[in-house]
């Protein structure tokens, strides 16, 4: 692949990346994942790696699709995440959720 990479027309060149930014962002988490909600780090690391993960897909897709610089790309990335960080603080310390349900067998 990364020899179509230096070969190809810019055209195809920014769908091979598109397609390489894609897979880095394709969500890798199963569907029953243990979040562990239920404390403030847990909320605050949930909202910030959705956050992340928004910054990467936009940021990274914006560098590839509208040619942005590297370096507006990167300080864009910087604003999203720490705006992000800062949102997962606010919402974690805003929205309690009760304990985990205790699961007895009882027969």
């Amino acid at each position: 692949m990364l020899s179509t990479l230096r070969t190809a027309r810019p055209c195809d060149r920014t769908w091979l990346l598109s397609l390489l930014n894609l897979q880095f962002c394709a969500p890798r988490t199963s569907p029953d994942a243990n979040l562990r909600l239920h404390s403030f780090t847990g909320r605050l690391a949930f909202v910030f790696c959705l956050g992340l993960f928004c910054a990467v897909w936009a940021d990274v897709g914006n560098m590839i699709w509208w040619r942005h610089p590297p370096l507006w790309t990167a300080f864009h990335f910087a604003y999203d995440t720490l705006s992000w960080l800062l949102a997962g603080v606010i919402i974690a310390a805003i929205i309690k959720t009760g304990q985990p349900a205790e699961t007895s067998e009882s027969q």
